[in-house]
């Protein structure tokens, strides 16, 4: 709880307040991490910790710290001098923030600015190619990166992410990428023959025509194994036809609904005998056949001659 009490007039207010208003530099913290505000002052009576506007801590020498919005729990005062931690950062936590200390009266307003921001990640280089040189990439990810690298053959200072270029006459040397940003730092090595065993295993080898032959006949035999099952499994299913044609000399006819209209069927039979027991068996047919139950028998003439 801040009070003007000991000042006189709004005028000498302003005076007093713009005149000892303070403004750090950016201020960075890691997620998850702390973070102490300081007010560079001594024997604070009151202070009024603020972010972006919002109340953040207030105290004087006649009570507790009190917490508010979403920092209660994670901070700490030093009453004396009113510098504030603030503990479990996020990067919502990042903004303005302003502290109003009171010291015999007057009124102290110290300002920082601070960004809660990830740490970098690991970083990853790679070997690349352009116009027959190979040369290195470093990537990392995170806000506020910068990279630089070392290793044999630089005599400057080499920053960015492009490194240097890699020849195959110094396979041994070691390159390292280092990228930092302002709360964290990771480094990377990279050995320069490993470019080179890049390149020879993205090239078509022997062993990959091998492969690709066999496969390709793999294929070729199941296709063939299969055709085969197929023609014996129809072979199976059709039916054998009877090669003696008289087998087969089967003629039906079918009643038609007209009265007087029969069904026969011829059936093949042998013939035997001749000369003179023709005529014999010629009377014995016709009689036989003119009987009823033989004209419906389906036995033809013949058969019985």
């Amino acid at each position: 709880m801040v009070t003007f009490s000991s000042v006189k007039t709004c005028a000498l207010h302003f005076v007093f307040y713009s005149f000892l208003s303070e403004i750090s530099n950016a201020l960075f913290a890691q997620t998850n991490g702390s973070i102490t505000l300081k007010t560079n002052k001594q024997q604070i009576q009151e202070i009024l910790w603020k972010c972006d506007g919002h109340k953040i801590v207030d105290w004087d020498m006649n009570s507790t710290p009190i917490e508010f919005r979403q920092f209660k729990g994670r901070t700490a005062l030093v009453p004396e001098t009113g510098d504030l931690t603030i503990f479990g950062l996020k990067v919502e936590d990042s903004g303005a923030y302003e502290a109003e200390a009171v010291i015999e009266g007057i009124i102290h307003s110290v300002k920082h600015k601070v960004e809660i921001i990830d740490p970098v990640s690991k970083p990853i280089i790679t070997c690349m190619e352009s116009n027959d040189t190979s040369f290195l990439h470093c990537q990392a990810e995170g806000p506020h990166l910068s990279y630089s690298w070392s290793g044999p053959g630089l005599t400057t200072e080499m920053n960015g992410q492009i490194g240097p270029d890699i020849s195959k006459v110094e396979t041994n040397s070691l390159h390292t990428c280092v990228v930092k940003n302002p709360v964290s730092e990771k480094d990377e090595h990279y050995q320069a023959a490993d470019c080179f065993l890049e390149e020879e295993s993205e090239k078509p080898g022997l062993s990959g025509t091998i492969i690709t032959l066999v496969a390709i006949l793999s294929v070729l035999l199941l296709a063939l194994a299969v055709a085969l099952v197929v023609l014996y499994v129809l072979k199976r299913r059709i039916p054998k036809v009877k090669s003696n044609p008289e087998e087969m000399n089967q003629v039906h006819k079918k009643k038609d609904g007209q009265e007087g209209q029969e069904s026969v069927t011829e059936v093949p039979c042998e013939k035997e005998g001749g000369g003179d027991q023709t005529e014999v068996k010629s009377l014995l047919v016709h009689s036989i056949m003119d009987s009823p139950s033989m004209q419906h028998s389906g036995i033809p003439p013949y058969c019985l001659e």
